[in-house]
């Protein structure tokens, strides 16, 4: 409210247009969304495969070092080495990303979460 040197007071404000702006930021938690569930599937669907593919080379790395065959214990030790430095390397990808994420303001919204869960399977 503000007074006048006549003593008359005027009621005043300022009308922005954010609509804009609105529709930005959800476009960008929308995003952040579906980058946050490719981080899981990237933690969850393919570490596991990796480490399986892991404790399967020492397997096979016990079973064919008998034979004394340099090549074949050679590529083993590459296979097995190269699994465990890209699972090692997604779970700090990841864990790097949550916690940074971990820093943000939370925003409680509600949510439907029967269309939350068809978006991720559609994905």
């Amino acid at each position: 409210m503000v007074t006048e040197a006549q003593g008359k007071e005027t009621i005043t404000g300022i009308v922005d247009h954010i609509t804009a702006q609105k529709e930005s930021v959800a476009n960008m938690q929308k995003f952040a969304a579906k980058k946050d569930s490719v981080l899981e599937i990237l933690s969850h669907d393919l570490a596991g495969p990796l480490n399986n593919i892991h404790a399967l080379t020492e397997i096979l790395s016990e079973s064919t070092e008998r034979y004394g065959d340099e090549e074949v214990n050679e590529t083993i030790r590459i296979i097995r080495e190269s699994c465990a430095r890209n699972v090692r390397l997604i779970r700090e990808f990841v864990q790097q990303e949550f916690l940074e994420s971990s820093q943000t303001v939370m925003k409680k919204s509600r949510v439907d979460l029967g269309k939350m869960v068809w978006d991720i399977i559609e994905q």
